[in-house]
C-alpha cells in the first residue's frame, strides 16, 4: 500500500479537525485509496494544549515544551518544508501576513501539495500562489 505523508500547520478548530479526521479514519481512507495516510508532524505553538483539547497523541506535535516561541515554530515549519517524506501541508494557520504567504510559497517550491481554509489569504494573493 502506498504512503502518503500529511503535516499540519496550527491546530486550532480546523487543524485539529483535520488532525481527528485522519485519525479517526484513517483506516477506512486508507482502504477506499488504497493509500495509507499518516499524519507526519503538527506545528503549533500550543501543542500541549491542542493536543488535549483535541485529544491527539502529544508526540504527532512538533518540539517538547508546552508552549513554542514563534521562533521555534518557525524554525519546525521551516524542517516541514525541508522533509522530502512530507507529501502535503495543510495550512491552518490564517490571516494574510507576509509572514505566512511566505511560507505557501515555500511548501509549493518544496514540490509539496498546499491545502489551506484561508479564503482571505487566497483573496488577497491567489494570483501569486
Amino acid at each position: 500500500m502506498k504512503s502518503f505523508r500529511v503535516a499540519i500547520l496550527g491546530c486550532g478548530t480546523v487543524g485539529g479537525g483535520v488532525a481527528r479526521i485522519l485519525l479517526d479514519l484513517g483506516k477506512q481512507i486508507a482502504q477506499r485509496s488504497e493509500t495509507n495516510i499518516e499524519i507526519a508532524k503538527i506545528a503549533d505553538i500550543f501543542p500541549a494544549k491542542s493536543a488535549q483539547r483535541h485529544g491527539i497523541p502529544r508526540e504527532l506535535f512538533c518540539g517538547t515544551a508546552d508552549e513554542l516561541t514563534k521562533e521555534e515554530s518557525n524554525k519546525f515549519i521551516q524542517e516541514i518544508i525541508a522533509d522530502p517524506t512530507i507529501d502535503l501541508v495543510v495550512e491552518t494557520i490564517g490571516g494574510t501576513s507576509q509572514f505566512l504567504l511566505n511560507i505557501m510559497l515555500n511548501v509549493l517550491k518544496a514540490k509539496k501539495h498546499l491545502v489551506t481554509a484561508n479564503k482571505a489569504m487566497l483573496a488577497h494573493h491567489g494570483d501569486e500562489i
